[in-house]
């Protein structure tokens, strides 16, 4: 999504060193494109996943050493929270819960 595209971008700017790890679904509002200027950066790594699969978060994790978290996804388009609920309780809820479950 926007916010994550350019929160990884600054990140990559101001913190070359650090890893990032990019962990996404690529629902309608992923977008690679957003992240073509770091797609070559030895420190960035692009993990396609989805939240509502603890495997693939376990995966993320084991292998790429994650010391931080900063979870950006949600359904937080008005429109969709009202005619689509069930998306939103999906992601903002449960994916929430499995990405901490992981964490933990």
């Amino acid at each position: 999504g926007f916010i994550g595209a350019n929160l990884g971008l600054h990140w990559m700017r101001h913190h070359p060193d650090d890893l990032v790890v990019n962990f996404d679904s690529l629902t309608y509002e992923g977008n690679l494109e957003n992240l073509e200027d770091v797609k070559y950066h030895p420190n960035y790594r692009f993990v396609h996943g989805d939240l509502q699969n603890t495997l693939d978060i376990s995966k993320a994790f084991s292998g790429h050493n994650v010391e931080a978290v900063i979870h950006l996804a949600s359904e937080s388009h008005l429109d969709r929270s009202i005619h689509r609920h069930a998306d939103f309780i999906e992601t903002n809820i449960k994916g929430i819960f499995n990405l901490l479950e992981t964490v933990r």
